[in-house]
């Protein structure tokens, strides 16, 4: 959790285009953002859950019971949080295709919640 709430920081730093004072250009502060944080996040998140999955699973089931386990993490990390933000945006940001303008507030919405669920 605390590699995702750095990650989020720095999307946050991204937004509001702090990087350009910094003197970073995009292009390395998005392959630095995206690239490491996500496969930092990966490695420490998510193999290490599928390998638990692996190992609580009994035997005689393992296909299925592994299956549910990693389709409701999935589900949960593909389907419900992007809808979590969608509806956060439309309630109470409102950034759209043609107005970006709030996009920096949806980022700190995001850093503020990974340190709520952090804690």
């Amino acid at each position: 959790m605390i590699i995702y709430s750095i990650g989020k920081f720095f999307n946050f730093i991204l937004a509001k285009r702090w990087n350009l004072e910094m003197g970073i250009s995009d292009i390395f502060f998005i392959f630095f953002c995206d690239v490491v944080f996500k496969t930092l996040s990966t490695t420490f998140f998510a193999l290490p859950t599928f390998s638990y999955f692996a190992k609580i699973t009994p035997s005689k089931i393992e296909a299925t019971m592994y299956a549910f386990l990693s389709g409701t993490t999935d589900f949960e990390d593909k389907v419900i949080s992007p809808l979590w933000g969608a509806f956060l945006n439309y309630e109470f940001v409102g950034v759209t295709k043609s107005d970006m303008s709030g996009y920096s507030t949806l980022c700190l919405i995001a850093l503020i919640l990974s340190l709520f669920i952090f804690f």
